[in-house]
C-alpha cells in the first residue's frame, strides 16, 4: 500500500509528498498489523471502518505539512 501511494503521487507529478508517504506507511503497518491475525483466521471479516477512516484522515492531513504558503 505505501508503495502504491508513492508511485501514484509521483505519476501525478506531485511534489513534497514525503510526509504523506511516511505517515501513510507507518499508519498502514500499524493498522494492518493490529488486525492481521483476525483477518487471517476469518477472511470474510473486514477492518473496522472507524479505524480505516482515521488512517485516511491522518494521511490526508499530513499532506498539509509541506504545502507552499500563498503570501
Amino acid at each position: 500500500m505505501p508503495a502504491v501511494l508513492w508511485v501514484g503521487m509521483r505519476l501525478l507529478r506531485e511534489r513534497r509528498v514525503y510526509p504523506t508517504v511516511i505517515v501513510g506507511t507507518v499508519g498502514w503497518f500499524f493498522t494492518v498489523g493490529h488486525y492481521i491475525e483476525g483477518l487471517g483466521e476469518r477472511p470474510e471479516r473486514i477492518m473496522p471502518l472507524g479505524t480505516l477512516a482515521l488512517f485516511v484522515v491522518a494521511t490526508a492531513l499530513s499532506s498539509l505539512v509541506l504545502r507552499p504558503r500563498n503570501e
